[in-house]
């Protein structure tokens, strides 16, 4: 089971995101915000790491920064660090 996700770069919104405090997914996790703040995004890179095709989250790469660099996305999964893609 996924418990948290640890770091998102450079995938749309997510230019530099790093987990701060407890973000524990539990039993039950509701994500709540307003349009636009990467609700459809954490989703895709859900569906990207159910599916291991990471073309998902290559196809939402943040765009306009040309130093972003390459898509990065690490999931904690029964209390190790996963690499979605680096």
């Amino acid at each position: 089971m996924i418990e948290k996700v640890v770091v998102i770069k450079n995938v749309n919104r997510f230019v530099d995101y790093a987990a701060q405090g407890d973000v524990t997914f539990r039993k039950l996790t509701l994500i709540h915000a307003a349009n636009g703040m990467g609700k459809t995004t954490l989703s895709a890179i859900l569906r990207s790491c159910r599916s291991n095709n990471p073309d998902i989250i290559l196809a939402r790469k943040t765009l306009g920064d040309a130093a972003a660099g390459d898509p990065e996305v690490t999931l904690r999964i029964g209390g190790q660090n996963a690499m979605a893609l680096t």
